[in-house]
């Protein structure tokens, strides 16, 4: 096993260059035993996601994208939940950002909910997970995240 570390994330950038998209691109921090990983254009292509599971799992269950949809197809956002998505739709936001955004003069429980939910569901993400109280700290929406609010903008 020692001999292969690492080696699986080449692997992964590889086989989604080999399906036709533009190479990920990761930062690995070894010491922490944790990556990001970026995914160029992610957004602008819609088969892109299969891809993206068939590179990292060689394939995928029918079943597990039909639950993931019906889950998704089910959910509703709230109107905090739909405005912080809203506002991380250019670039991630920061809590003292989102909270002028949202009218607000210090942090109250609904918006410590409502980022929980959004984090917990998929469709917001830390910059920094592994420093979850970093000063620089800002949260971006998820690909996920972009689908929800397109799918609740047009309904």
């Amino acid at each position: 096993m020692c001999e292969q570390a690492g080696t699986g994330l080449r692997m992964m950038r590889e086989a989604w260059r080999k399906l036709g998209h533009p190479a990920p691109h990761y930062k690995n921090d070894r010491p922490s035993k944790a990556f990001e990983f970026f995914i160029p254009e992610l957004d602008k292509e819609v088969d892109m996601a299969s891809d993206l599971v068939k590179a990292m799992f060689g394939g995928y269950s029918q079943a597990n994208v039909s639950v993931e949809a019906h889950d998704e197809a089910h959910e509703r956002l709230s109107e905090i939940e739909r405005k912080i998505l809203s506002a991380c739709i250019d670039k991630p936001q920061n809590t003292p950002d989102l909270l002028t955004l949202l009218g607000y003069g210090n942090r109250t429980g609904n918006l410590k909910k409502a980022l929980a939910k959004l984090r917990d569901t998929g469709l917001l993400e830390l910059t920094i997970p592994e420093k979850p109280r970093s000063k620089n700290q800002r949260y971006r929406m998820t690909a996920k995240g972009r689908r929800m609010l397109l799918r609740e903008t047009h309904d």
